[in-house]
């Protein structure tokens, strides 16, 4: 199997619409076999066709949940490890900083494919690439920025159902009336007005359902994405404290080797601080 298909395997085998769908199956196949019998049970969620399409979405959502949630728990989690060893101020010239990274390639796979590590060489790159330190921090939060930015997309899917959860169960609602208010002016002339009212508020109690299930599914959805995006959130803040606190600090650069312009740059910067501490 090439990779190509590998990928597009993995791709199948890690879709939220995949297991929700199969989730979705499952559960309305025990309600029409006869294993759920409950009445409510019916009554929310097998009594008209939008609450079908409703639970369907809702399953879907939660399989995206649960599936990011297990990505969480399976990914490697190294907080409070040190991946460059014991922090030494100005230890590195920027110049010959490439052990460092041979340092993380030695290192368990545990400890080598984890976000930190991962987030420690591209900082390491950047200062080997540039060969100054200056804009190191900079680099830093712009990887967690984009790290922050590949999370909440993450969640993408997720939102748009939790968005459309509550169209559908007030289409729903809308068309109960619809078809209730139509199925009076039909009932008006061959029963008396009372009965007619009867029999149509009764329909009304099944066109309002598919509101109150698509309202509890979504407030459902959004605690659970609630709770695994801050907990990803968590994880996302520790590799970004961990990373500067590895790497900020812990390059010099040789005199007579960095650059006359940055040089000249910073004298100026100096200069412009002291004569505004002098006015202050």
């Amino acid at each position: 199997m090439t990779g190509k298909n590998k990928n597009t395997m993995l791709a199948m085998i890690q879709s939220p619409v995949l297991w929700g769908s199969a989730a979705s199956f499952g559960f309305y196949y025990a309600i029409q076999s006869g294993f759920i019998q409950h009445p409510l049970i019916y009554r929310y969620f097998a009594s008209h066709p939008v609450e079908y399409i409703a639970t369907t979405m809702f399953f879907v959502g939660l399989a995206g949940l649960v599936l990011k949630f297990f990505q969480l728990l399976w990914e490697p989690n190294v907080s409070g490890v040190s991946v460059l060893g014991p922090f030494v101020q100005e230890e590195v010239n920027v110049s010959n900083c490439h052990h460092l990274l041979e340092t993380i390639r030695q290192k368990p796979p545990k400890i080598r494919q984890s976000p930190l590590a991962d987030r420690i060489t591209r900082g390491i790159q950047y200062v080997s690439r540039r060969k100054t330190c200056e804009g190191l921090e900079s680099h830093l939060r712009l990887l967690a920025e984009q790290a922050e930015e590949r999370s909440s997309s993450g969640y993408s899917t997720v939102r748009i159902i939790i968005s459309t959860i509550p169209i559908l169960g007030f289409l729903g609602t809308v068309i109960g009336i619809t078809r209730a208010v139509a199925e009076l002016a039909s009932l008006v002339g061959d029963i008396s007005f009372e009965e007619a009212i009867n029999s149509v508020v009764s329909g009304l109690s099944v066109a309002f359902d598919t509101t109150a299930l698509a309202l509890a599914l979504s407030i459902m959805l959004m605690f659970g994405m609630f709770f695994v995006h801050r907990w990803e959130s968590s994880r996302l803040s520790q590799v970004e404290d961990q990373a500067e606190s590895a790497l900020i600090g812990r390059f010099y650069v040789e005199v007579e080797q960095e650059d006359p312009h940055l040089v000249a740059i910073r004298s100026i910067g100096s200069e412009v601080i002291q004569s505004t501490e002098r006015l202050v």
